[in-house]
């Protein structure tokens, strides 16, 4: 009975570890692309505007699909993702990582492009 009991609370316990955030697979859009002066938006445009079209897709076993279109230039990529509390980590084949945030059913990524900080808003469609 031991034994069960806690065969038991190992797998809702890994359950709990591997769970995805609610609201999160799905297609996400990317909106706008906000340039950063430390955390106050300086500047924003559309992503239409700029002229690149970026999208994910999660789906619930861990796998996503990220496609980005720039200047006509369409590339599509298989990805894995993880969830480590508000951050999602995707990685592509090689296994290069990516850091996006999650809160709130929002998704965003930071980066640092020629000195300017940029954050980049996805919307799930």
């Amino acid at each position: 009975m031991k034994k069960i009991f806690l065969l038991v609370v190992f797998a809702v316990f890994g359950l709990v570890l591997n769970a995805q955030p609610t609201g999160l697979v799905g297609k996400w859009k990317c909106t706008t692309m906000d340039i950063l002066n430390g955390d106050e938006v300086a500047m924003s445009i559309s992503c239409d505007q700029a002229g690149m079209k970026m999208a994910f897709t999660f789906n619930a076993d861990g796998t996503a699909l990220g496609v980005v279109d720039v200047s006509g230039e369409n590339n599509a990529e298989n990805l894995t993702y993880k969830v480590e509390g508000n951050t999602i980590i995707m990685a592509d084949t090689e296994g290069e990582e990516q850091s996006f945030s999650y809160t709130d059913g929002k998704l965003w990524i930071d980066m640092v492009e020629d000195g300017m900080k940029i954050r980049v808003n996805f919307k799930k469609e």
